[in-house]
């Protein structure tokens, strides 16, 4: 009996690791997927007039506000797109991409950037984000 209970014990014990591993490989995926769309908005700041302050980053950009945007007609406008993003000393803004975030989320906060640059957004297709990445290669693992 002793010898079936430790057999049983094992199993559970393996089965737990296998989710463990299955949990783990879903996050990373997620997290490749948020990281490439983060990527890719990284990219298209600079078309619209904006600097991305960050030399590294996984899922949040810090962006100068052009010094032509006036703060008050940008936050007008971040309300009118329901862009959810943090003011830093009045002229950086800090835009998170989270597991929630898609192509047409993306394509929205690219939208809202643009107008407030007085320029179109570009509409955002659907790609497979995790296969962008702006990471240097040292910081993966």
């Amino acid at each position: 009996k002793e010898i079936d209970n430790q057999n049983n014990r094992k199993e559970e014990e393996e089965e737990e690791e296998d989710k463990d591993e299955d949990l783990v490989s879903i996050n990373r995926e997620e997290a490749a997927r948020v990281h490439g769309m983060t990527a890719y908005l990284n990219d298209a700041l600079e078309v619209y007039g904006y600097e991305q302050e960050n030399n590294a980053f996984f899922n949040t950009l810090k962006i100068r506000i052009p010094e032509e945007i006036s703060l008050p007609d940008f936050q007008a406008l971040a309300e009118d797109y329901e862009l959810s993003y943090s003011l830093c000393n009045d002229e950086y803004i800090l835009l998170s991409i989270n597991e929630e975030d898609d192509s047409e989320s993306l394509s929205d906060i690219i939208a809202c950037l643009a107008e407030a640059a007085d320029n179109f957004g570009t509409p955002v297709d659907e790609e497979d984000w995790s296969d962008i990445c702006a990471l240097d290669g040292s910081l993966l693992r």
